[in-house]
């Protein structure tokens, strides 16, 4: 059921960035944030749940909760510049987006 509240999320947000950005660019990138935002609220809590995941799997094999957390980092900050690079792609900034 969450993946269906993402999924309506996104198309609506992408349908009204579009509609937007022919009269009002600034507008439409405002509203591809705050949907942006809504989709990332909605998945906190499966975040949460994957990161319990991840502390009982190095539980039982003995892996250091130290490399688990730098692990999940390195995954996260590569997730976040490849999104900010995409938002930045959707909005002409193509140079920009590639030193991202």
């Amino acid at each position: 059921m969450e993946l269906i509240k993402i999924i309506g999320v996104a198309f609506v947000t992408a349908i009204a960035a579009v509609l937007l950005r022919s009269t009002k660019p600034e507008l439409s990138f405002a509203v591809t944030v705050t949907g942006i935002i809504v989709i990332l609220l909605f998945i906190v809590d499966t975040l949460q749940n994957t990161f319990a995941i991840f502390t009982s799997i190095a539980t039982l094999t003995g892996v250091e909760n130290g490399l688990i957390k730098i692990l999940l980092k390195i995954v996260g900050v590569g997730y976040l510049t490849e999104f900010g690079a995409g938002i930045l792609q959707d909005f002409g900034s193509n140079a920009v987006a590639d030193k991202v």
